[in-house]
């Protein structure tokens, strides 16, 4: 099952970690993509008692935002979340107090 990696990788964090990623998810998640070919990767950045923890997130969304399916998650570097900025492809807490000044 596609949702098993998902759950496999969350439970081998750090609890803090996991809901750290958890709550930034819950803000953010509807800055992914709408209906999707095929999965992608998204970026994020939670702390980790006071260090940053950069992961990736395989995430499918499909028919409009409707059925988003969490796929896998894995720590990766500062640099491969950097690339993922460069693709647009990350999740950004930030993005919507933003919006709201605008």
């Amino acid at each position: 099952m596609i949702f098993e990696d998902f759950i496999e990788s969350i439970m081998e964090l750090d609890k803090s970690v996991a809901l750290n990623i958890g709550n930034l998810l819950d803000k953010t998640l509807h800055q992914v993509d709408d209906n999707m070919m095929v999965p992608e990767l998204w970026g994020g950045v939670v702390d980790n008692n006071g260090n940053d923890f950069y992961f990736s997130i395989e995430i499918w969304s499909q028919d409009d935002g409707e059925h988003t399916a969490l796929m896998d998650i894995q720590e990766i570097t500062l640099e491969d979340y950097l690339d993922l900025i460069n693709s647009n492809k990350y999740l950004n807490e930030r993005m919507d107090i933003c919006d709201q000044y605008s």
